[in-house]
């Protein structure tokens, strides 16, 4: 699975970073958010791919299927080929970023996610959520998919500056360093790194 963003979740507590501001305004579903972070994701997304919302810890996808609407919409015409597929839903729950505030993340069974939609597509799967940190509500979501062998792609606003530094279980195989459009960038460019799932 490739995990692709456009920005490096900042490392050190800054209330005012632009990058941690629309995460947390992703995550409530504030449209200023949502505006600002299709014009910088849409970028990141295939023609033809399939858009898959992950729930939040409310356990709706409504925040990230606005993501999506926002994203195939800053795609103009090549947005018209993109499909958004509400296939994952989840239940309430403890979020991960207050589970892991308190020293542990939750697991992927404590995530309850699963799969509401019977097909699955035939071609390429984008996972839209705000931010990566451990990968495992990303690993949920492969889970509840099942064991398909359609490509999974994630996007999202941003990665966990502590990804490549061999924190997270599975490992990187490429350091996150720069924002993905950085032509110095030694990342294939166009997305972060690859976890393995």
């Amino acid at each position: 699975m490739i995990i692709r963003a456009p920005f490096v979740y900042p490392p050190n507590f800054n209330a005012d970073n632009p990058v941690r501001l629309v995460a947390h305004g992703l995550r409530a579903g504030k449209a200023w958010a949502v505006q600002a972070a299709a014009k910088s994701m849409h970028q990141l997304v295939t023609p033809g791919a399939t858009l898959v919302p992950m729930p939040s810890s409310d356990g709706s996808t409504s925040a990230n299927f606005l993501l999506a609407r926002a994203i195939v919409a800053e795609m103009g015409v090549g947005g018209a080929s993109v499909a958004i597929l509400p296939l994952l839903a989840g239940e309430r729950r403890p979020s991960q970023y207050e589970t892991k505030k308190a020293g542990r993340l939750l697991t992927g069974e404590e995530l309850k996610m699963r799969a509401v939609a019977s097909a699955l597509p035939e071609h390429k799967v984008i996972l839209i959520d705000n931010v990566v940190d451990s990968g495992e509500t990303a690993r949920a979501a492969l889970t509840a998919m099942g064991q398909s062998a359609m490509p999974v792609e994630v996007l999202v606003w941003a990665v966990a500056p502590h990804w490549g530094v061999g924190s997270v279980p599975g490992g990187i195989r490429k350091p996150f360093l720069q924002p993905a459009n950085d032509p110095r960038a030694n990342i294939q460019h166009r997305h972060y790194g690859a976890i393995a799932c």
